[in-house]
């Protein structure tokens, strides 16, 4: 490496190392906001056609850090991911690095091995006695290949032949996450096919609605394979009944996949883990540790309980110049991945979880629902703020409303005006939280994803949307 390379790198760490000690620091903004027209004028884009020196580099990569959320800060509560840990993000940077591609055994022996552990052990955690699986690039791509090995475990042909006279239906929630709807028209089996089954109060798929369903397509001549449960839903973070939905499985024979890319980590606890009981029956899950668990994007694997379903359903291609039949065959995941360069996401979670322990993602998760408690119930006890949703999980749904002026017909006002709060605060660089819609209904989306939250940030953010609803109320509920 040359001189100048070592400078800007070690220059860089130094830069890296304050952003990440001022993000710990409640008083901070979590952004310099500017709309996208105002900071294209704040940036330099262009690509220039000689290399540009050192100093601009260091410019170029200090204005990256100032004007990008600080999703590590304590006040971010609007995804379902968040900063991470000091143990997982060295491990990123390791990989990067190494730069090596987890394909083979041959270039990523120390990756493979790790990643072969860890797959292990969260299917142990889920109850897959001898489970299979592989990392992915993302929830979406772990859902969309269980998909594929539904596929390919009842219908075989498909893999040579397409579909030909196959008419398959797939069954999900009405809360699923909206992946399902891209694998389908990516496989070949069309949004059409797809059964959006009706969720109960508390967004849980309803198993009466999802059994009718199915035997109304039996009778229309369709051939039902699958059904996509979710542990812990994106916006209202439900979880689906899956010892019942697994009965119901069994009983017509049909796949069952959980999308647990957000709930997972309840069964770090033996207080919660009830949340997914059955899960064991099912025959793949999705797991995302760049959510709760706060690995740096992207971290996900998809499970399988039983072994070679992944690779049949994947394999193809390849045996020429890159998976050879060596003493080492068996530990080429590439045989098990849609994708070639697969980079080495295995390291940074191996880390942060020597780093933690077990006992320390339980008592993560732990401290979260507590947290989550905390939030209900000061939520409910104040006269200005109002759950529109019981949470199962670390979903908050509730909205502001002013204790005048406030009769059933002026919902649009009230959504308007916990839309301008939630404005205000990211304008202000303040707190970051989201709104949502559940079954027609707007109201603020509070995640808490973020392993650095506390009560007293809570606290905070609770008392910021009353004050700003109460600054707002008047012009907006009056226009």
């Amino acid at each position: 490496m040359n001189t100048d390379n070592d400078q800007l790198l070690h220059k860089t760490a130094e830069l890296v190392t304050r952003y990440l000690e001022q993000n710990q620091q409640s008083d901070q903004a979590i952004s310099d906001y500017h709309p996208a027209t105002e900071l294209e004028k704040l940036l330099t884009l262009v690509l220039p056609e000689e290399g540009c020196s050192e100093a601009e580099l260091l410019a170029d990569i200090q204005r990256y850090l100032q004007y990008s959320v600080r999703t590590a800060h304590p006040h971010f509560m609007k995804q379902l991911y968040s900063g991470s840990s000091p143990a997982a993000i060295a491990g990123d940077w390791i990989t990067t690095v190494t730069n090596t591609a987890a394909h083979t055994y041959q270039v990523s022996p120390v990756g493979t091995l790790m990643e072969q552990n860890l797959i292990r052990r969260l299917n142990q955690l889920i109850g897959f006695e001898q489970g299979d699986g592989i990392m992915v690039t993302g929830g979406s791509n772990a859902n969309q290949i269980a998909l594929l090995c539904a596929l390919n475990q009842h219908w075989p042909s498909i893999k040579q032949q397409g579909f030909q006279a196959i008419k398959p239906v797939l069954y999900v929630s009405d809360q699923c996450h909206y992946s399902y709807e891209k694998a389908v028209f990516t496989l070949g089996i069309g949004t059409d096919n797809m059964r959006a089954i009706e969720s109960d109060e508390q967004c849980r798929m309803r198993p009466d609605a999802l059994v009718a369903q199915i035997q109304q397509d039996i009778e229309d001549g369709l051939q039902p394979f699958f059904i996509g449960a979710t542990s812990g839903t994106t916006v209202a973070g439900a979880f689906d009944p899956l010892d019942t939905l697994a009965d119901i499985a069994k009983r017509f024979d049909l796949w069952l996949h959980v999308d647990a890319a957000w709930g997972g980590p309840v069964l770090f606890s033996e207080q919660h883990k009830h949340l997914m009981q059955g899960v064991e029956w099912a025959h793949s899950v999705t797991w995302d540790a760049h959510k709760f668990m706060s690995a740096p994007l992207i971290c996900s694997a998809v499970l399988l309980r039983d072994t070679g379903v992944l690779e049949a359903a994947c394999s193809g291609g390849g045996s020429a110049y890159l998976f050879h039949p060596d003493e080492n065959a068996a530990y080429n995941y590439g045989q098990k991945s849609l994708q070639c360069g697969r980079r080495v996401d295995s390291l940074k979670l191996w880390l942060d979880w020597r780093s933690k322990g077990t006992a320390g993602y339980r008592q993560q998760l732990e401290s979260s629902m507590q947290l989550a408690q905390y939030c209900r119930q000061t939520i409910t006890a104040h006269p200005k703020l109002h759950l529109l949703l019981e949470p199962d999980y670390l979903n908050l749904f509730f909205r502001y409303i002013p204790t005048l002026g406030t009769s059933t017909h002026d919902q649009r006002a009230i959504e308007s005006l916990n839309l301008a709060i939630l404005d205000a605060m990211k304008q202000a660089g303040s707190f970051y939280v989201d709104y949502a819609t559940i079954k027609g209904t707007l109201g603020i989306r509070l995640v808490l994803a973020n392993n650095q939250i506390r009560q007293t940030h809570l606290t905070a953010l609770l008392d910021e949307i009353v004050r700003l609803g109460d600054a707002l109320s008047s012009e907006i509920l009056t226009n």
